[in-house]
């Protein structure tokens, strides 16, 4: 019975080791800023809006794997006054990990500080968020 219990103790150090090292190593080796131009272009792409990232974007693993982004701002629908329609003054989104491996990013939490959102509605009772609705 010692024989594979201790092989078990064994392949579970390995794996706390491998997670341990990953954390580590990953946030020196995976710059998320080499990706901020593609996710303010897939913001564009699917809304029409300009996003604005101030800072940089950092990157966390211990004990979720998440982002934090410092200010951002999303521009308003066109034909509004306020040029921004949201912004906030800090972002932290925890990503699932299985999802990664297939090159796609998934969510699970999303944190917002000091959000700001300027809700607006025009003459024609057309909103400044009916764009994101869809």
């Amino acid at each position: 019975m010692k024989g594979p219990l201790k092989w078990l103790v064994g392949v579970v150090g390995v794996i706390v080791v491998l997670f341990v090292a990953a954390a580590i190593v990953l946030p020196l080796v995976i710059d998320p800023n080499d990706y901020k131009q593609e996710l303010i272009a897939q913001v564009k792409e699917r809304t029409g809006r300009d996003l604005r990232i101030d800072g940089d974007i950092e990157l966390s693993v211990f004990p979720w794997i998440g982002l934090k982004l410092g200010k951002i701002a999303l521009s308003n629908a066109a034909g509004f006054d306020n040029p921004v329609f949201a912004s906030t003054d800090k972002v932290s989104i925890r990503v699932k990990l299985l999802p990664l491996f297939s090159k796609r990013l998934e969510m699970d939490t999303v944190t917002v500080h000091g959000l700001t959102l300027n809700l607006a509605r025009d003459r024609n009772g057309r909103s400044n968020w009916d764009d994101l609705a869809k």
